[in-house]
C-alpha cells in the first residue's frame, strides 16, 4: 500500500526533473557543432555566448 502511494507521488516529479535537466544546456548556452562532428569527428563544443 505504501509503495503504491509513493509511486503515485513520484510520478509527476520524473517529467519535471527531465524537463529541467533538458533545459540546462539551453540556459548555459551549450553548443555542439554536429556538422564538423560528423564530417571531421571534431565537435567544436562551446559554452556561453559566442561573438
Amino acid at each position: 500500500m505504501r509503495l503504491l502511494a509513493g509511486l503515485t507521488r513520484i510520478t509527476p516529479v520524473i517529467p519535471a526533473t527531465a524537463t529541467i535537466l533538458g533545459l540546462v544546456p539551453l540556459a548555459i548556452g551549450f553548443n555542439i557543432n554536429f556538422e564538423t562532428l560528423l564530417t571531421h569527428f571534431d565537435p567544436q563544443i562551446h559554452i556561453g555566448e559566442t561573438m
